[in-house]
């Protein structure tokens, strides 16, 4: 398995580098990653999620069906001298500190000398009944933005819970996809954070 590969790869003992694992593909742990490894570092980004690392801020415009997903997927991060190794797919299931080692979903393990842990926010989904029913998404991240493009396609009606910037953001995009949305703010205005 690749990982493996990149295991032997990127861990060799005679590189005379500090060891550092960034878990978290966002641009947090991508821009920790990068620095990293330009300040004499070996760098390898562990990110559970399938897709090369993305620009988040341009999701609503591939919600809207302004830009493909090629378009909002990060140049190659990778540094040429092999100082940042970024493998995508690869979810930290355990953190053992006292071996200093992270373990991931494949059953690999990855030394470090440190860890950074870079795994950004998830999606606050309220504690109302039926959220767990199917056709209730959240909006975060490129497998959020694919999973409400395909719905869409059948979707006249939206409702958006949360009138932050992401939610009028998603109600835009979708908007644009000719739904009807509707906006649900829990304050008395909308962007109540940002305004």
């Amino acid at each position: 398995m690749q990982a493996a590969e990149n295991h032997a790869t990127y861990f060799e003992p005679d590189t005379g580098k500090e060891r550092i694992i960034v878990v978290g593909g966002g641009p947090v742990g991508v821009r920790t990653g990068q620095l990293l490894a330009k300040s004499g570092h070996s760098v390898t980004l562990l990110s559970d999620e399938a897709h090369k690392p993305y620009n988040r801020v341009r999701l609503t415009p591939l919600l809207g069906g302004d830009v493909q997903f090629g378009e909002i997927e990060l140049d190659d991060i990778s540094d040429a001298d092999g100082s940042l190794a970024v493998l995508t797919g690869m979810r930290v299931m355990r953190i053992d500190r006292d071996k200093k080692e992270v373990v991931t979903g494949d059953g690999s393990s990855w030394p470090y000398d440190k860890l950074v842990l870079a795994t950004g926010s998830s999606a606050f989904v309220p504690g109302i009944q039926g959220k767990d029913l199917p056709g209730v998404f959240t909006f975060r991240t490129a497998d959020d933005a694919s999973a409400l493009l395909a719905r869409s396609f059948s979707a006249r009606n939206v409702v958006i819970i949360g009138g932050g910037l992401l939610g009028l953001e998603a109600a835009r995009g979708l908007q644009k996809r000719q739904c009807n949305v509707t906006v649900i703010e829990h304050e008395g205005r909308l962007m109540p954070r940002q305004l």
